[in-house]
This record gives structure tokens, C-alpha cells and sequence, in this order.
């Protein structure tokens, strides 16, 4: 069985997405910057 992890980030008052998202911006304006916390952290030993 294979494993999956899934890291989010989300703000205080529950957005994942910024303002302005669609099809072609899907994370919004600015949405990028919620998640950069999951772009710094090394891979999880397994």
C-alpha cells in the first residue's frame, strides 16, 4: 500500500485561495503566498 501525503495551507479565517481566482489563476492574486511554507520543507522520511 503506498502512502500519500497532502500539506495545505490555510489561513485564520479559512481561505486556501486568494482574491480573484479562476481558471486561469486558480490560487488567486497573492494565493501562492499562503502555501510557500510547503515549498521550504524538506521531504518527510519514510
Amino acid at each position: 500500500m503506498n502512502k500519500v501525503f497532502f500539506d495545505v495551507g490555510i489561513t485564520l479565517d479559512g481561505f486556501i485561495a486568494g482574491p480573484n481566482g479562476g481558471p486561469k489563476n486558480p490560487l488567486g492574486d497573492g494565493g501562492l503566498a499562503i502555501h510557500d511554507w510547503m515549498f521550504s520543507q524538506s521531504s518527510p522520511v519514510v
